[in-house]
C-alpha cells in the first residue's frame, strides 16, 4: 500500500523513525512529511505561507518538511506534494498518549489523521501512551503495531479514522470510546511567559467508565477508537429538541425584531 507518514513531533522524532522502519518493512510504499519541530498541541488548525523543503530519508520513497500545523501538512501533502493519491495516511508515532475528548480536539497527531479523513483517505492515529519511560522497546512495539494495523485502517473509508494508544507492555487489547475527559495542568510564570506543566497524573480529569480509552490503557490494555467524522457532524440531531426549540425562537424573535425575552410561539 502506498501510506503517507506524517506526525507532531518533528522530523527528529524517535516514533518518525520507529514508524518509517516498521512501515517498509511490513512492503508498504512510504512518504512522509512532517514539520521542522514539535508541533504537539496544534489540533487540526490550517496555516497559511507554508514553506517546505525535500529532503532524504532512508527508507521512503520520498520526504519533505513543512513548516505548518499537521492537519495542514497532510493537506498539503494530499494537494501538492505527492505524486498520487496514499491508501492510508498514518500519523505517530507520537510520544505520548492521545485520549479522551480533549485529546481528539487538542492533538496534532489526532488533527492529522481527521484532515486525511476528511479529505477522504482512511487514517490511523497511533501514540506509545507513556511520557515517563526511556521506553525505545515499547515505541517500537507500537510502531509496529501501527504498521499491521494499515490494512484495518484502509478499509474504513472515507470519513473516519481510529485512534490506537499502547502502553508500556501491553496485556491485551480493548476496542473503546473516547472518554469525556478535560485536563488539569499547573501553569507557571518562567522568563516571562506562563506554561503549562504537565503532569501525567494529573492530565486528564475524569472517572472513565469501562470501555473508554483512558480506561483501558490504565489497564495496561491497547485501545483501539474508531472514529466517524460523519457520525459526529450528525449529533446535532440528538440534542434536546426543548433547548434548540427555544434557541429557534430567540432567533427568530430577533429576526422579526421581537424582543424575545417577551416569549410566545416562534412562527414555524
Amino acid at each position: 500500500m502506498k501510506v503517507l507518514l506524517v506526525n507532531d513531533d518533528g522530523i527528529n522524532s524517535l516514533g518518525l523513525r520507529l514508524a518509517l522502519d516498521e512501515l517498509v518493512r511490513a512492503g508498504h510504499t512510504v512518504y512522509v512529511a512532517v514539520p521542522p519541530h514539535d508541533m504537539s498541541g496544534s489540533g487540526k488548525c490550517f496555516s497559511f505561507n507554508i514553506g517546505f523543503e525535500r529532503v532524504g530519508l532512508e527508507g521512503a520513497e520520498a520526504a519533505w518538511i513543512v513548516t505548518a500545523p499537521p492537519a495542514m501538512i497532510v493537506y498539503v501533502a494530499l494537494r501538492a506534494l505527492l505524486p498520487e493519491r496514499p491508501d492510508v495516511v498514518f500519523s505517530g508515532v507520537n510520544i505520548g498518549p492521545n485520549m479522551g475528548l480533549e485529546d481528539f480536539f487538542t492533538s496534532g497527531t489526532v488533527g492529522a489523521a481527521i484532515e486525511a479523513s476528511l479529505q477522504g483517505v482512511p487514517s490511523l492515529a497511533v501514540s506509545f501512551a507513556s511520557r515517563k519511560l526511556d521506553g525505545r522497546k515499547w515505541i517500537g512495539l507500537t510502531a509496529g503495531i501501527g504498521a499491521r494495523l494499515v490494512g484495518v485502517a484502509s478499509k474504513l473509508g472515507a470519513g473516519n479514522t481510529m485512534i490506537v494508544n499502547v502502553p508500556p507492555a501491553p496485556g491485551g487489547v480493548a476496542i473503546t470510546s473516547l472518554a469525556y475527559s478535560w485536563y488539569d495542568v499547573d501553569l507557571r510564570y518562567e522568563d516571562g511567559v506562563l506554561r503549562p506543566v504537565v503532569s501525567e497524573d494529573r492530565i486528564y480529569v475524569s472517572d472513565p467508565p469501562p470501555g473508554t480509552d483512558i480506561w483501558a490503557v490504565r489497564r495496561g490494555l491497547v485501545s483501539i477508537t474508531p472514529i466517524s467524522l460523519r457520525r459526529i457532524a450528525e449529533t446535532a440531531a440528538e440534542q434536546d429538541s426543548h433547548v434548540m426549540e427555544e434557541a429557534v425562537r430567540i432567533v427568530r424573535e430577533l429576526l422579526r425584531g421581537g424582543d424575545p425575552s417577551l416569549g410566545g410561539a416562534a412562527d414555524t
